[in-house]
């Protein structure tokens, strides 16, 4: 009589066998599929007519809260205003900081232009003296 084969892992004998084999356990793989992530629920955003500090953050390009914090107290945010504990900025508020940056980022440019223009002189003349 043969003797009695005993039972073996699959993984086991499928290495054995040259077989490619998952290496997540089974259980860990049931575990993952129930879970799912855990986010904020979103917020209507829409017809407010003020903004906390991670809804500005997040529909102002994305920034950080941090980054937020940082332009504020550099003197470059929109102006804030506390209701109760919280910090707010008004969609007025919001608006005029975004023109503010605009008009900001236009003068910067023109800078820009203006002395890459002097440059170009200076050198024109540099090349005709």
């Amino acid at each position: 009589m043969p003797p009695k084969a005993e039972k073996t892992d699959p993984g086991v004998e499928a290495t054995a066998a040259g077989c490619v084999v998952d290496d997540e356990p089974q259980h860990a793989a049931k575990r993952k599929k129930g879970k799912k992530k855990r986010v904020p629920p979103k917020r209507n955003t829409d017809a407010v007519g003020a903004y906390s500090v991670p809804d500005f953050c997040r529909l102002h390009g994305g920034m950080s809260e941090a980054f937020f914090h940082k332009i504020v107290s550099e003197g470059h945010g929109p102006r804030l205003m506390k209701i109760g504990a919280r910090t707010m900025v008004s969609v007025e508020a919001a608006q005029a900081w975004r023109c503010e940056r605009e008009a900001e980022a236009q003068r910067e440019a023109e800078d820009k232009q203006q002395e890459a223009a002097a440059k170009k002189q200076q050198q024109q003349q540099k090349a005709n003296a």
